[in-house]
């Protein structure tokens, strides 16, 4: 039998309560039932929670919160029509979900880490969650949504480190996405099927140490990065990008220049006038490509006193470019001020430009 402040609190029948506080509390409470609250809940660090079930809020209540106190939460789901807000970071024990599915949850400025499963915003009741300046870790599970849903995502974090699992981004713009890693402390090779035409302020794909990340784009999307595509794997833990089906997707970035390591490309549309290279020796043309710059040495002259490597840049933006194979390169073309430019002059139509030394 708990007394207020000792003994293990066991939840093995569906409950319910208008508020829980567990202040001053220094026993166990074990969720092996769902316990509906219809209000407020408080957890403090002098206690534990075990089981797997979590709180499901409920109700209307106006300005009701969440607090952890740093002690695991299990599977919290929000299903009222009121206004629930994340008073401290949570950690979310045994892969259990994150789930709105009807009301209003604040998680701003919070991180959402631990061994959580995923994140679901699905069904058609009224509902908002704003993780404006939110770093979410989804360690074992997916990224979910079936509609806009109302999210915030300003200044937002989102890691997906699982080992199959999928993005499923509803066409919405994101902020920071990163897929691989393993800060939620998973293992094994990480796979993900991105869906929906999506839009990243920055998207990065990053393998986690001694192993593989392989990111499989829904044919015929399309992903829009605005800021920085970020591809680095390493010769032990390489990056695949391709499509999850044998027809190409499309990255589109409008400026600017993507350097990419040790990845495995195919079925690959990169577009939009950013300059998409792939030309360090360390990555592989699987087939089915096009954007990407894989050949960085086109050609070789002397000029009488050193040979000199024209390096292939975009072929839809360059003023000089050559055909090799049924393909078009361009060559890196500078002003002739230029700290780097040769004493090779190249009218573009416009202004006289020189070849770029290197």
């Amino acid at each position: 039998m708990a007394t207020a402040t000792s003994g293990n609190l066991v939840i093995n029948v569906t409950a319910y309560c208008k508020s829980i506080d567990f202040t001053n509390y220094t026993g166990r409470l074990s969720e092996g039932a769902r316990l509906h609250v219809y209000g407020s809940s408080k957890f403090v660090s002098s206690m534990t929670n075990s089981g797997s079930w979590g709180f499901e809020y409920n109700g209307s209540p106006v300005g009701a919160t969440i607090e952890t106190g740093g002690v695991i939460s299990w599977a919290p789901i929000i299903n009222g029509t009121g206004d629930w807000t994340l008073v401290d970071d949570m950690i979310v024990g045994g892969g259990g979900n994150l789930t709105v599915t009807s009301g209003n949850l604040d998680l701003s400025n919070r991180t959402i880490s631990g061994w959580l499963g995923s994140f679901v915003s699905t069904g058609t009741s009224t509902r908002s969650t704003n993780f404006t300046n939110t770093t979410i870790i989804l360690g074992v599970g997916n990224w979910s949504v079936n509609d806009s849903s109302n999210l915030t995502l300003t200044g937002s974090t989102i890691h997906l480190e699982g080992y199959n699992h999928r993005f499923t981004g509803y066409g919405l713009s994101y902020n920071n996405v990163i897929f691989g890693g393993n800060l939620s402390g998973a293992v094994g090779n990480c796979i993900i099927t991105i869906s929906g035409n999506n839009i990243f302020e920055n998207l990065t794909l990053t393998p986690r140490t001694g192993y593989s990340i392989t990111t499989k784009f829904t044919a015929g999307t399309t992903q829009t990065i605005n800021g920085d595509f970020t591809a680095i794997g390493t010769s032990t833990n390489g990056i695949t990008i391709t499509s999850a089906t044998t027809n190409v997707h499309t990255l589109s970035k409008s400026a600017g220049t993507v350097n990419v390591e040790y990845c495995t490309i195919s079925y690959s549309n990169a577009t939009g006038g950013a300059t998409w290279g792939a030309s360090n020796g360390t990555n592989t043309d699987s087939g089915n490509n096009s954007g990407w710059i894989f050949n960085a040495n086109l050609m070789k002259a002397y000029d009488g006193t050193d040979t000199i490597t024209f390096v292939g840049e975009n072929p839809a933006t360059s003023k000089l470019r050559f055909g090799k194979g049924g393909s078009n390169y361009g060559i890196k073309l500078v002003a002739t001020d230029d700290a780097d430019a040769s004493k090779f002059r190249i009218y573009d139509g416009s202004t006289v430009k020189s070849l770029k030394k290197v």
